[in-house]
């Protein structure tokens, strides 16, 4: 089971688990803050399917 964990809510017992997050904020900052926060990949909101398959492909979830 995974859980949040203290300031920055890092999450614990995600092995095997690739997370991306997907938000409206594209700006620099937020990207790097969602990384800092253990997100494997990053796709601003409007995003298509393309943009979708090469952030599964980079992590390995599709070929």
């Amino acid at each position: 089971m995974m859980q949040l964990a203290g300031k920055g809510h890092r999450l614990l017992g995600r092995k095997g688990c690739k997370i991306i997050m997907v938000s409206a904020l594209g700006d620099a900052g937020n990207v790097m803050e969602a990384f800092k926060n253990q997100c494997d990949g990053y796709l601003s909101k409007p995003y298509n399917k393309k943009s979708l398959m090469i952030e599964l492909k980079k992590l390995k979830l599709i070929e």
